[in-house]
């Protein structure tokens, strides 16, 4: 006799450490400093962008791992670039980005945290077809993403360049 057995599968949550998201986040840099090609213009953006995001989060966690932080983090401020250098400031006491750095992630952010690289959403197709005139130049973001992994090894944050 077959019997038969059903399984519910949940969604699964999970919470990252600080080590997972600066892991992810050098990843993420590495994957896109090794695509030399310069076919697909989003996707290096999302992944510098992406880069950006989990290492700034590592960064906040690395030094306050709190169930507050964290739901901040996933509820609050989400995928948001600014918010989550807003949060970097206040909880860190210092800023990693100049005036220039924050006017490429203020720019790209409303693509970014709308999972519009992510997913060529129709405003993202629109600045495609327009020549990008609301998305920053690539070095700019990477320089961005640079700065953002050069902390996390400067600091001992788990990752070797």
């Amino acid at each position: 006799m077959v019997k038969h057995v059903i399984f519910k599968a949940e969604t699964l949550n999970i919470n990252f450490t600080s080590y997972a998201l600066a892991k992810m986040s050098n990843g993420l840099f590495i994957i896109t400093e090794s695509n030399k090609e310069n076919d697909v213009l989003t996707l290096k953006h999302y992944l510098y962008c992406a880069s950006i995001e989990l290492g700034l989060k590592a960064s906040i966690l690395s030094v306050i791992n709190s169930k507050d932080v964290k739901d901040e983090l996933k509820y609050k401020i989400g995928h948001d670039l600014i918010k989550v250098n807003s949060l970097f400031i206040k909880k860190m006491k210092y800023s990693i980005l100049d005036y220039n750095d924050l006017v490429t992630i203020t720019k790209i952010n409303p693509f970014y945290k709308n999972k519009g690289l992510e997913y060529i959403t129709t405003p993202v197709i629109f600045e495609l077809m327009t020549g990008t005139p609301n998305i920053p130049d690539l070095k700019d973001v990477k320089s961005v993403a640079e700065k953002i992994n050069k902390h996390l090894l400067d600091n001992k944050l788990y990752i070797n360049l």
